[in-house]
């Protein structure tokens, strides 16, 4: 049976909920790496989205939608469904921690502030790397356009949220921000290209 694809993930998304607990330095270190290292998994299932594999994830004739709450790493996942699960895990993770900034303390040490510095770098050159491999696929998203619609929405649902959990970092940093508003400046930049990339194939 046929199902909403945009739908399915636009709930998804409404779903998820922060958390309230005040993030310590080296645990928001840690959660942007994590950040970091899904969009980094995500390249794999970009690389291999094929025609074939929208087809079935639009059609529904592939696994169920449960897939989009939970990445899997079964072999019968579609590569596109993975995208969609992978990005909706990257929200959650983002809109559970920025809650958590709320009350922590200020990042004054060079060392805290090069770490989570580093931290974002990594993120960037992930999200740049994962971006290039889905711009390189437009033209095939462009051919199923309801799952163009999915991705569209969870890389916009992807963009909001990273870029405030940036800007909420950025606000704990106590001096010397400029390496870190130049990383996540590129970072937004890089979200704003594919997210228009998307916009512009599917006429919004």
């Amino acid at each position: 049976m046929r199902f909403s694809i945009l739908k399915t993930a636009t709930a998804a998304l409404a779903f998820i909920g922060g958390a309230q607990a005040v993030i310590k330095h080296d645990e928001l270190v840690d959660r942007i790496k994590s950040l970091a290292d899904k969009t980094e998994a995500l390249a794999k299932p970009a690389e291999a989205v094929t025609l074939a594999d929208l087809s079935s994830f639009a059609t529904g004739k592939g696994p169920s939608h449960v897939a989009f709450l939970k990445v899997s790493s079964d072999a019968d996942i579609s590569s596109s469904k993975e995208l969609v699960g992978g990005f909706i895990e990257i929200v959650s993770i983002a809109a559970n921690t920025i809650p958590e900034l709320s009350g922590a303390a200020k990042i004054s040490s060079d060392a805290g502030i090069d770490a989570v510095t580093a931290a974002f770098d990594g993120l960037a050159k992930a999200s740049k790397t994962l971006f290039n491999i889905l711009a390189e696929k437009l033209k095939i998203f462009g051919n199923i356009p309801v799952v163009g619609q999915a991705i569209s929405a969870v890389l916009g649902a992807a963009q909001k949220i990273i870029n405030e959990l940036a800007n909420g970092v950025i606000s704990l940093v106590d001096g010397k921000a400029e390496k870190l508003k130049s990383v996540t400046g590129g970072l937004e930049n890089a979200f704003e290209g594919i997210v228009g990339d998307f916009a512009k194939l599917l006429g919004a």
